[in-house]
């Protein structure tokens, strides 16, 4: 899949395998003779539960579930301030296959216990000497991997494919404004994100103007959060966070395939500009 198909979302959704896990202590080997790149021995799986007393109150009861288990692993629990729970369990930095065996056992504790929907991605990060880090990410959803290595200095471009849809605009702000800081000048942006005639919209309980908490069993998203744009809204908000200017817009609109089954009436705005 290429990089236009990510940002306007021309893409099959694969299913998810968790046993691709077990891949990961080849891939530290690989990394550690090549790269100089050491396992941490930490690892993480992360969640999203929808809002409210009651789903919080089940989240803590699945972590103790997890917890009471003698066969699983210990378990830390962190939040991250946007809406997303975090599994971070521990082993030994070279016990890359018992970390990989814990964090499959907490991912499937939490699809029995009905959160299938909101895991987003496992996390098992790498550091060299040098203190530079590289987290090997799955990401539940789409059933891959990719690498993710934070990169000294300012970046020259920033790429948001369906990112915003699931924050709500104060979070999107907030996630924006901090990003700004670490942006180049004259760095290239690409954001996609849903319009106001996506067939989603309105499907679900309004918690803001534009947001709804989803009941959407045919796409996976039932319970999560949705906050939808008009042209002017995006952009607007991409001005006065990244200070995006000469702003270019694409509206897509296309059928996807998701759990084997076709979802018309998706639609999506592509914007792309610089920074001044």
């Amino acid at each position: 899949m290429g990089i236009w198909d990510a940002i306007t979302g021309r893409s099959r959704v694969k299913a998810n395998n968790l046993d691709a896990l077990f891949n990961v202590p080849n891939a530290a080997i690989t990394l550690q003779t090549a790269a100089g790149l050491m396992p941490t021995g930490v690892g993480s799986v992360c969640f999203r539960s929808a809002a409210g007393a009651a789903f919080a109150e089940t989240r803590d009861d699945v972590v103790e579930l997890i917890r009471s288990d003698a066969q699983a692993p210990s378990v830390e629990v962190t939040d991250d301030g946007f809406g997303y729970t975090w599994l971070v369990v521990r082993r030994a930095p070279d016990d890359v296959t018992g970390l990989c065996t814990d964090l499959h056992a907490v991912n499937t504790s939490l699809e029995v216990q009905g959160f299938a929907s909101g895991l987003l991605c496992s996390v098992v990060p790498f550091e060299d000497r040098s203190g530079r880090r590289v987290g090997l990410v799955y990401l539940y959803k789409q059933g891959t991997f990719y690498a993710f290595a934070p990169l000294a200095g300012e970046a020259q471009a920033l790429i948001i494919p369906n990112l915003l849809c699931y924050l709500t605009l104060a979070q999107a702000e907030a996630v924006l404004t901090g990003v700004r800081a670490h942006l180049a000048p004259g760095c290239a942006v690409f954001v996609r994100t849903r319009l106001v005639d996506d067939y989603r919209y309105g499907r679900g309980a309004q918690e803001e103007p534009d947001g709804f908490r989803l009941a959407t069993p045919e796409t996976g998203e039932a319970g999560q959060f949705n906050r939808f744009y008009t042209a002017a809204g995006l952009v607007g908000l991409l001005g006065r966070t990244l200070g995006l200017t000469g702003q270019e817009e694409l509206a897509v609109r296309f059928d996807n395939i998701q759990a084997g089954r076709r979802v018309p009436g998706n639609s999506d705005l592509v914007v792309w500009g610089r920074l001044a």
